[in-house]
């Protein structure tokens, strides 16, 4: 399978990813490695590509990106609180599913907060900002890849990929991908929650925009688990299209 090209060095270590140890050594806080999971990498989610520049060890007077910058310095009053919106990236996810009432996503994740999974400590990923890292993505026969990276896989999973424009952060205005193939790649074979990618092959939703600023947003939804464990995450991204 050929995926397209997109501006971004991947170079990063799943097993340094579990938790956010200035978090940790400042608050006391017991980490919970177990319940972080996964997000976009290619495009990167906008909390994962803030965390990929490693710019904000030391406040937010290193951080280039101005919306990564902004969103940092609103996410808390201290630099550990701060910092875990990106140490956290695979952390964006609700429980769709209680022994009570099955939820449904936007009872949990509200317009305006999709991009944070509705959770408060990650609020501030959602700010508008035209400074977000945005990727171009290629288009071949309506289809675009996308490459899904996973500190713990989890199979059976399902994956539901939406479309909206940059300033319209709501479930109605989300289109959705009618097809959607994947590929598990998982780093090791020894059992199945190793580390891993999957590699999504997605048909564009119809009435998408092409060259302009859009929203990619993914649902990952952990079908093995009756809590129904759900990721979320937003890539800014410029759909490109080709005529091969």
């Amino acid at each position: 399978m050929k995926y397209a090209k997109l501006a971004l060095n991947c170079t990063f270590v799943l097993s340094c990813l579990c938790s956010s140890v200035q978090a940790a050594q400042n608050s006391g806080e017991k980490t919970s490695p177990e319940i972080r999971h996964g997000t976009s990498e290619l495009p990167p989610s906008r909390q994962y590509y803030c965390y990929s520049q490693q710019d904000y060890n030391n406040g937010s007077g290193g951080i280039k990106n101005a919306a990564c910058k902004e969103a940092y310095e609103k996410a808390g009053n201290e630099n550990w609180e701060r910092a875990r919106l990106f140490d956290n990236w695979n952390a964006y996810s609700q429980n769709l599913a209680s022994s009570q009432t099955p939820a449904k996503p936007k009872d949990l994740v509200p317009d305006g907060k999709l991009c944070s999974a509705g959770k408060v400590d990650f609020d501030s990923i959602n700010i508008r900002s035209d400074a977000w890292h945005t990727t171009d993505l290629e288009v071949k026969e309506g289809r675009i890849q996308l490459v899904y990276i996973a500190s713990q896989m989890h199979d059976p999973s399902k994956f539901r990929v939406f479309l909206t424009d940059q300033d319209n952060l709501k479930w109605d205005a989300l289109k959705e991908s009618p097809d959607v193939k994947v590929e598990r790649v998982p780093d090791s074979k020894n059992g199945k929650a190793t580390p891993g990618r999957y590699h999504l092959d997605v048909q564009l939703p119809d009435g998408y925009v092409s060259n302009s600023k859009s929203i990619l947003y993914i649902m990952w939804e952990r079908n093995e688990d009756p809590a129904r464990e759900t990721f979320f995450s937003c890539s800014d991204v410029v759909i490109k299209n080709t005529r091969s």
